[in-house]
């Protein structure tokens, strides 16, 4: 069972001079700043390795979402959601595992699939819009042909028909 109380993390004052401690078990501390800022660290070592994690701020408001990884992704848990998380650590790194690793990696890989898909609307942004495309087209490509009034014509008409029918939609 955990040293910490919902009442003790509320009551806790800071240190104006440096960070405060307070330990609950599982290597779950709760960390108050001297400006009064409360977070909870995970504190282990694993393989050799000493770690560090600050999970997020303490909150009196349940973080949203069922799983550990939508906690994480809130920012700020409970006690009761700190100590989840802190319980469920411990036993995966019994099984041979260090579950920061293994976070830091999942949040890599999001920010990777984030990146790809702002790139992708960036490229999509970049494109030439249709009717800059047929100018284009005009001016490198039919410039002195003889059928380029025609299809200059054929261009025009398919753009305000276009233009027409995408606005007429509701």
């Amino acid at each position: 069972m955990g040293k910490l109380s919902t009442v003790s993390c509320e009551a806790v004052k800071p240190d104006p001079e440096r960070d405060r401690l307070l330990g609950d078990g599982d290597a779950l501390f709760l960390r108050i700043r001297p400006h009064g800022t409360q977070t909870w660290i995970i504190e282990y070592e694993f393989q050799g390795k000493r770690t560090k994690y600050t999970m997020g701020r303490y909150s009196r408001q349940s973080a949203p979402g069922e799983s550990i990884s939508d906690w994480l992704k809130h920012g700020q848990q409970t006690l009761t959601q700190a100590r989840s998380i802190a319980g469920c650590w411990k036993a995966v790194r019994r099984t041979g595992h260090d579950p920061v690793a293994e976070w830091e990696a999942v949040l890599a890989e999001e920010r990777e699939i984030a990146a790809a898909k702002q790139a992708a609307l960036e490229a999509e942004a970049a494109l030439p819009i249709f009717n800059e495309a047929a100018e284009l087209f005009m001016k490198k490509i039919r410039t002195g042909k003889k059928s380029a009034p025609s299809t200059c014509y054929r261009l025009r008409s398919y753009l305000e028909k276009s233009y027409t029918f995408s606005h007429s939609q509701p």
